[in-house]
């Protein structure tokens, strides 16, 4: 799926990620083996706009072992570490879907409006 990956002190960057799976490895959301979780929730998933979610890991909130990368979307918590922007379809197990080319437009503003 196509999504825009947001590394602290990078610009966003649109990439391919195979699943949520991908998506929760990649913001550090694993379990005991280092698998990335098979799902989505309100701890790691918040929607930024229509049909945008943004995933973080769980812990995200002014980490002390991870480099601040953007402010949450009330300006309210330093989210920390590696950031995924994917699309969102109610009709999908995870809810992940790829970005159109329009929601990617959004979620550049998003980045440039809230960075660290």
């Amino acid at each position: 799926m196509r999504v825009v990956v947001k590394e602290p002190h990078k610009n966003g960057e649109v990439r391919e990620l195979e699943d949520i799976c991908a998506i929760n490895q990649f913001v550090g959301n694993v379990d005991e083996n280092g698998k990335g979780y098979d799902h989505g929730g309100t701890d790691i998933r918040n929607e930024i706009a229509k049909g945008i979610d943004m995933y973080v890991k769980e812990d995200a909130a002014f980490h002390p072992d991870l480099e601040g990368n953007l402010w949450s979307f009330n300006d309210m918590y330093l989210l920390c570490g590696n950031i995924v922007f994917a699309g969102y379809d109610p009709n999908v197990k995870s809810g992940a879907c790829s970005l159109t080319d329009e929601q990617i437009e959004t979620v550049m503003q998003f980045i440039e409006r809230q960075k660290a």
